[in-house]
């Protein structure tokens, strides 16, 4: 039986939840920890942030009062309105070891309203979150990076930490021209520095299709000897442009990944109007990447192939999904896991 919770007036309004739901998000605080609030719209920095009535404003401010190893839960509220992001104006650093943040607003796959980004005046800056620890959670959130003036090497998501769970959240990257039209651009980029990995990520978007990429680059990289991510029913969007090639995932570097990275029921999607199909789902930069791609039940539209060359897709398997069919791989379910090049 569900057990069931009845939190004081002075968080949620006495509002009953169960233990699994609270306003789109699916892990129940109050178990351990404390709860801070950030309200963009209504808060103020200069209220104590412990309750939805004291909210704060910013996302440093309220991310202040979290303490690292205590499973503090930081609780970003929407309005519904893009007015009602969470703003910054600098690289946000998460480096507080098992700190979650939960989006409070409807849960939807594409552009929640519980929502981080700049102000499209701000100086553009690369590196829009990082997240440099392990063991945190990030639910229903939304982070788009796009300025009035992009820059070069624009990375969304950065996320050099191990074990931590992402579950419908949209990481959107490469949101202005300049980015989009950069090689180095990313929308999530896994291993970092640190090679540290086993992350999943669950019915979350990864990537943009309202901005055309113009050159070679992609929505997810792995590096460094990063292990076992896993991702379950996500969605990879791209625009392409005719006379380029734009990757979902890279595989960047001799000893780039360990052991595995798999991805079930995951779409694949390259939009109708790019001009042209794209030509793979993933590219390995070298032959000793020391790890695979695994697909299973996973579909592509308008990309030809998984791997860009044979060097690619002799480290890719592909299971529940035809390997050969150009416009909607993914129709051959039940399919044994093979080799992609099979």
């Amino acid at each position: 039986m569900t057990q069931r919770f009845t939190h004081d007036v002075g968080l949620f309004g006495g509002i009953e939840t169960d233990s699994l739901k609270v306003a789109g998000a699916s892990i129940l605080p109050f178990l351990t920890g404390k709860s801070v609030f950030c309200d963009p719209a209504n808060g103020s920095d200069l209220l104590s942030g412990r309750t939805l009535a004291q909210a704060m404003q910013t996302m440093p401010a309220a991310y202040a009062l979290m303490t690292a190893g205590k499973n503090d839960f930081m609780f970003l509220v929407g309005n519904g309105q893009s007015s009602g992001a969470a703003r910054l104006t600098e690289n946000f650093a998460w480096n507080k070891h098992a700190t979650h943040l939960i989006g409070i607003g409807a849960p939807t796959s594409f552009a929640g309203r519980a929502r981080i980004a700049p102000t499209l005046a701000t100086t553009a800056f690369a590196n829009f979150v990082t997240v440099s620890v392990d063991g945190c959670i990030f639910s229903n959130i939304h982070a788009f990076q796009g300025f009035d003036t992009g820059t070069t090497a624009q990375i969304c998501w950065t996320d050099t930490g191990r074990r931590n769970y992402y579950e419908n959240c949209h990481l959107g990257g490469m949101g202005d021209a300049e980015s989009a039209a950069n090689a180095d651009s990313r929308s999530l980029l896994l291993g970092g520095a640190s090679g540290k990995g086993e992350n999943t990520f669950v019915r979350c978007t990864i990537g943009l299709d309202t901005i055309q990429r113009s050159v070679v680059n992609a929505n997810l990289e792995f590096q460094n000897g990063t292990p076992r991510n896993r991702f379950t029913e996500c969605i990879f969007p791209v625009w392409g442009d005719a006379g380029q090639d734009q990757l979902v995932i890279l595989v960047d570097g001799a000893n780039a990944v360990d052991r595995y990275q798999f991805f079930e029921r995951c779409l694949f999607y390259n939009v109708r109007h790019s001009g042209a199909d794209q030509a793979a789902v993933a590219t390995f930069t070298s032959a000793a990447a020391n790890g695979d791609l695994i697909f299973k039940d996973c579909t592509r539209i308008r990309i030809t192939d998984w791997g860009t060359d044979a060097t690619s897709n002799a480290q890719i398997f592909v299971g529940g999904a035809s390997a050969g069919s150009t416009n909607h791989a993914g129709d051959d379910v039940g399919r044994g896991i093979v080799a992609a090049a099979s």
